[in-house]
């Protein structure tokens, strides 16, 4: 098998073809790169903007791209490889060439991967994991079909609640309210443990940087005596007939009241009201009482994805 090589010394139309082949498999399985980041992940992984590998077949055609990127101290990254013998060797090769380039800094590592069958990310697994510092999470991609009877009225909101659109809200309000709702989870490592970071994602995802954010299904609720943010709902369009909850977040000191429940359920309503057929998200496995909660609303498992990460000493020395 060749050796990953600098995609910085790699023609950017052989770059493409393999950021296009990434994108069309996170298409498929239900997340939603936007169709410019075919072209600039291309232009930055051949400009040397972000760090990145490729490998090539016997033929000379690309079979592997892996790349990441750094904020602050952690890391994260993708790999992708086409179908072939060598598949799971060349994710592993891959996986080696980003842990060994990160700077000493880095104290996390996440790494996403596309284009290996359940069987091959399990063989890429037993390679790869090596508690405690390494591990290997699960997530599910849940669907459920939009039908007629979602139109039917849910009820009022939870007594003493109001509705608030998305937009509507103090931004660093929103912020609070999902870093409380997933911190000390395995979901918040896919995220990172500061507010920045959270702040940065929640705005990609209002600003329909994964989808067309759609307020119309979003919304919040808030206590109407004290005026505390409490839950609230993000959902996108991924195609005209299919969206994507985004993330449904509850504070901590309000669970047990039904107030996610009611978001799924009133979600439903208004996706029915927009013309959407199916509703589609994500969850980790070990987040059971959120599975159980969308099982119980309908939901079934169609897919999974893994992610790779690494937790490492500041300072931890590199080959790269």
């Amino acid at each position: 098998m060749p050796t990953p090589r600098p995609t910085a010394e790699v023609r950017r139309d052989l770059l493409e073809e393999l950021t296009h082949s990434i994108r069309a498999h996170l298409l498929e399985r239900g997340e939603s790169p936007p169709s410019s980041w075919v072209e600039e992940s291309a232009n930055d992984l051949a400009s040397g903007r972000t760090r990145g590998w490729y490998l090539t077949g016997p033929d000379g055609a690309g079979t592997g791209l892996g790349f990441y990127s750094t904020r602050p101290t952690a890391a994260f990254g993708h790999v992708h490889v086409e179908p072939g013998e060598e598949a799971v060797q060349e994710a592993f090769a891959l996986v080696q060439a980003i842990r060994q380039d990160l700077p000493p800094n880095i104290a996390s590592l996440d790494i996403g991967f596309t284009g290996l069958d359940s069987q091959g990310e399990s063989a890429l697994a037993a390679l790869l994991h090596h508690p405690p510092e390494r591990t290997m999470m699960k997530r599910w991609a849940m669907e459920r079909a939009i039908v007629p009877e979602d139109m039917a009225p849910i009820g009022n909101a939870p007594e003493g609640i109001r509705m608030y659109p998305i937009r509507s809200l103090p931004r660093d309000a929103l912020v609070e309210l999902d870093f409380r709702a997933f911190q000390n989870t395995i979901d918040a490592l896919l995220i990172g443990t500061d507010r920045t970071e959270y702040a940065r994602m929640l705005g990609e995802l209002i600003e329909g940087r994964l989808g067309r954010f759609l307020d119309d299904a979003s919304t919040s609720l808030v206590d109407a005596a004290t005026g505390e943010l409490e839950a609230a709902l993000l959902t996108s369009e991924q195609t005209p007939r299919m969206a994507v909850y985004l993330d449904v977040m509850v504070e901590p000191s309000h669970r047990r009241r039904g107030l996610g429940r009611y978001l799924v359920r009133w979600g439903f309503r208004a996706l029915a009201a927009l013309g959407y057929s199916t509703v589609r998200l994500w969850v980790t496995s070990e987040n059971e009482p959120a599975r159980a909660l969308y099982r119980t609303t309908g939901f079934r498992d169609v897919s999974s994805a893994m992610i790779y990460r690494e937790a490492r000493s500041v300072g931890q020395a590199h080959s790269g």
